[in-house]
């Protein structure tokens, strides 16, 4: 559950605008999306009973689960890994705010983020997306660098080298492997 220190809060809009959070119209199902993207620290976490149980089912098996959590959690309740980085086992979830969308599944035949679509009663999660189901990241815009800091080191890049950031909308700049989270 979000709980928000209000006199650390300057109404900023962050936790409200940006954050593709499941709580804004429903329960708070404890992802952390708005910590992760809150500038001011002014909302942490905190644990609250989960006692009710739902029924759902996860690539045509069924499992009980705790209410107001994530499609995430519940995929690592049924055994599957979660993993933060590329190149690692099981499903990618490296931003864990719904910004990247590299953890998509199908909740009741629509593509969303596993990290913070909420389970409810009856839903259907697959794992397997349409054949026909492209990847996408709407980009923002392309920026080229040329000096150190993006990926490669300058004094590496040589005169010739070039590097460019693409920046995709719903980025809060906030994901921990972002060069942006030390910025920020």
């Amino acid at each position: 559950m979000a709980d928000y220190k209000l006199e650390k809060c300057l109404d900023c809009g962050t936790c409200r605008d940006i954050v593709a959070c499941p709580g804004k119209d429903d329960d708070c199902i404890g992802c952390g999306a708005c910590v992760l993207a809150c500038p001011n620290q002014a909302i942490k976490m905190t644990e609250e009973p989960r006692d009710r149980q739902v029924t759902i089912e996860i690539d045509g098996q069924t499992a009980t689960v705790p209410e107001r959590i994530s499609a995430k959690e519940a995929l690592i309740g049924a055994g599957y890994r979660i993993s933060e980085f590329p190149g690692e086992l099981g499903i990618l979830a490296p931003c864990q705010v719904a910004s990247c969308w590299n953890c998509p599944v199908q909740v009741d035949s629509q593509i969303r983020p596993a990290c913070v679509t909420a389970v409810k009663e009856g839903i259907k999660i697959r794992r397997e997306l349409p054949r026909d189901y492209i990847l996408k990241r709407i980009v923002h815009h392309f920026v080229g660098h040329t000096v150190g800091g993006v990926g490669t080191p300058w004094y590496l890049k040589g005169t010739r080298y070039v590097e460019a950031a693409c920046f995709a909308p719903g980025c809060n700049f906030r994901c921990p492997q972002c060069q942006n989270w030390t910025t920020t």
